[in-house]
């Protein structure tokens, strides 16, 4: 299933690839956001699988990079973590007018 590839700012001047999966439909009352473990990435073949299940059943996902990803690491380095909110990552969607659930 091909999915709408985003860049979504999580901080002044700092921006991570993400990934959007819409039922077929596109017409969705929730939206699941997925964080890969370390090392993984956003399109490894297990986010697939759970972001395909997921939208199969009408719930939209949105997968994203970490940071450190995006810099072609395969590891956090030092203790920074990522403070962005969920529902920072619907803004834009395709039905903002009236957001969907979300969930992380």
């Amino acid at each position: 299933m091909k999915g709408i590839e985003l860049r979504i700012g999580v901080a002044s001047g700092l921006f991570v690839s993400g990934l959007l999966l819409l039922p077929g439909s596109q017409r969705f009352s929730a939206c699941y956001v997925m964080a890969h473990g370390a090392g993984a990435g956003m399109k490894h073949r297990f986010m697939s699988a759970v972001a395909n299940g997921l939208v199969q059943r009408g719930i939209a996902t949105l997968r994203y990079q970490f940071p450190y990803m995006e810099e072609g690491s395969k590891r956090p380095v030092g203790l920074t973590r990522f403070r962005g909110h969920p529902e920072a990552f619907t803004r834009g969607a395709p039905n903002a007018e009236n957001p969907p659930s979300v969930f992380a």
